[in-house]
């Protein structure tokens, strides 16, 4: 992101929500496979949650997976399940390093027990909140 990006703001809001989507459309585009579009979106999230710490965003709250989701091919969804346990266990230290917390807000039901148990283990409390 361009460093003088949050500068030029006038007022940088409080709260920033992103919902996670596009990503499959992105990769087609590029004439890629859908996991290189889902790949991209998880990078592009961990550049925001440092950008949003940065810009003195207090919270940052992203939309990732919606139970339309579970509609999606098995071999999809299951590496989506595998990219999430791989970002919260990559994240985590980034996150904390960086005084960014995690709080997860959604229905763990359904989800592999490996994702759940990420998910818990990196509900932290620091300064700043990304909400997942």
């Amino acid at each position: 992101m361009n460093a003088d990006y949050w500068t030029n703001m006038i007022h940088i809001p409080k709260h920033v929500a992103m919902i996670c989507d596009g990503n499959g459309r992105w990769a087609k585009k590029r004439r890629l496979p859908r996991s290189a579009g889902h790949r991209a979106g998880v990078n592009t999230v961990k550049e925001m949650t440092i950008e949003c710490k940065k810009a003195g965003v207090e919270y940052l709250s992203l939309y990732g997976f919606s139970t339309e989701n579970w509609k999606r091919p098995i071999k999809e969804v299951n590496y989506l399940m595998h990219l999430f346990v791989s970002f919260l266990l990559e994240w985590r230290q980034e996150a904390m390093e960086n005084n960014i917390r995690f709080h997860h807000i959604g229905d763990l039901n359904g989800l592999p027990e490996s994702l759940v148990k990420e998910i818990n283990e990196t509900n932290f409390s620091n300064t700043f909140s990304s909400i997942i």
